[in-house]
């Protein structure tokens, strides 16, 4: 059962059991996102694909969890628009520490990579 007491299905309640450990699957995510552009933009030959990738996975981080940040002032103020509390989403400090981890998780998962890639070749 939901918190307002209506009966939930059974994607639902996989999303319930697996929110404590979203950070992980965001990871993964995230993974397979800069693995995918990374490799495309090395077969482009595109220097330093691993680095691009990140933030573009960084990025796509970031507006995820800014994005449900806004959604849940607009719910909470049942408001249609944020109103003058446009910018509040931009502040990561301001969302929930399991929103932030959401965040900052992949984003050092992806940073930590392009790092190992960029060290490997460097040596090569």
């Amino acid at each position: 059962m939901s918190p307002d007491g209506q009966q939930l299905n059974w994607l639902s309640q996989l999303g319930v059991f697996f929110t404590p450990y979203a950070w992980l699957g965001h990871i993964l995510i995230a993974m397979g996102m800069q693995a995918l552009i990374a490799g495309g933009l090395t077969l482009a030959r595109v220097r330093q694909a691993w680095w691009i990738a990140a933030a573009v996975c960084i990025g796509y981080a970031w507006s995820r969890e800014k994005t449900e940040f806004e959604f849940a002032l607009k719910y909470a103020a049942h408001a249609p628009s944020l109103g003058p509390y446009w910018y509040r989403g931009y502040a990561p400090l301001e969302w929930e520490t399991s929103s932030q981890w959401e965040f900052y998780a992949p984003a050092i998962a992806v940073l930590v990579i392009a790092w190992a890639v960029e060290r490997r070749h460097g040596k090569a």
